[in-house]
């Protein structure tokens, strides 16, 4: 009979040397066991160890946008960091005003985005935190559009 505990490597290598007939779909069950036996595997188990594999895999390909979510989104943190430490935080009213109206004329969303953000008043009629705050986050939103391209 099969023996307990063997390996995936003896697994394989057991199933290598069987016939190509297993993998035939008309083979009748049984005989496709015996021949499972005749090399020491019980039809069974293997069974249940397939089974136990495609559960396993179908829940690792379920939770696999997890992954992908959590490297997207450090990518993106990646690039707001990066946009922000190129930005002057010493830049005067005036400079941070010249510097949303270049991304309003450069970049047509970004330029829509910064309309939405202060649809209510102008920039200009923002105070500087606001508008400092306003320039952080088109500055980051043309970093993310753009994917770190400067």
């Amino acid at each position: 009979m099969s023996r307990k505990g063997r390996t995936d490597k003896e697994l394989w290598t057991a199933l290598a040397c069987s016939d190509d007939d297993l993998l035939d779909p008309d083979m009748p069950e049984s005989l496709v066991n015996q021949e499972l036996l005749g090399v020491g595997i019980d039809p069974q188990a293997l069974a249940e160890r397939a089974i136990q594999f495609v559960v396993q895999a179908k829940e690792d390909e379920r939770l696999s946008w997890q992954a992908e979510a959590q490297r997207t989104r450090e990518r993106l943190k990646s690039l707001v960091a990066e946009s922000n430490s190129r930005l002057r935080h010493d830049m005067t009213r005036a400079e941070i005003l010249t510097r949303l109206d270049e991304l309003r004329r450069a970049d047509e969303n970004i330029g829509s985005a910064i309309r939405m953000a202060a649809r209510k008043r102008k920039p200009e009629e923002s105070s500087d935190s606001e508008l400092r705050a306003l320039l952080d986050e088109m500055e980051a939103l043309r970093a993310i559009e753009r994917g770190g391209r400067s």
